[in-house]
């Protein structure tokens, strides 16, 4: 029965390269929000920022926890695949995992290097070198700016979620035999 749970090297190679790709997609972001940011946000969304994060949290919880994972984890767990058959059943979860890691570690940054935690002013409200302020016209449409959330919403939306569904992800997982 693990034998049906061993992929070939194509599809080994090929599940490796989906996560080395997804885990690359996020490096010009970090970068860009680290080192060339003069607002702190990294021109994203806080709100982009949360629901990418959660999304690769559920992502990660579905792949821990669904039938087809669990038939490779209980082989690997069982010692009835080893070497790199137990890691051509397991390599799966990587993708998943790196989106994951991905996600996590450009939200941190996006908070950590985030200047401003509070709503952006109007924009009519524009100081002028003199350090008065200036009332601008502008268009209805661009006059009360989209906020964005705080940092501290952010991280107990995003850590809250990630609590709540990766560790019961795992127990349901290790526990899908007794059900």
């Amino acid at each position: 029965m693990c034998t049906q749970e061993v992929q070939t090297p194509f599809q080994t190679f090929f599940d490796l390269l989906v996560a080395i790709l997804v885990a690359g997609s996020y490096i010009q972001q970090l970068i860009l929000t680290a080192n060339h940011d003069s607002r702190g946000n990294g021109a994203i969304s806080g709100w982009y920022i949360i629901l990418m994060t959660v999304s690769a949290s559920s992502h990660l919880a579905a792949r821990i926890e669904n039938c087809y994972s669990y038939w490779a984890y209980n082989c690997v767990r069982t010692g009835e695949l080893k070497g790199c058959d137990a890691f051509s059943a397991l390599v799966v979860f990587l993708q998943p995992l790196a989106h994951w890691v991905g996600a996590t570690t450009l939200m941190a940054v996006y908070v950590a290097f985030r200047t401003r935690d509070t709503p952006l002013i109007s924009p009519r409200d524009i100081k002028n070198g003199s350090g008065t302020t200036t009332k601008t016209t502008m268009s209805p449409m661009t006059e009360y700016p989209v906020t964005s959330p705080s940092n501290q919403v952010i991280l107990a939306i995003t850590l809250t979620h990630a609590a709540i569904v990766l560790p019961i992800a795992i127990i349901l997982l290790v526990h899908f035999e007794d059900n």
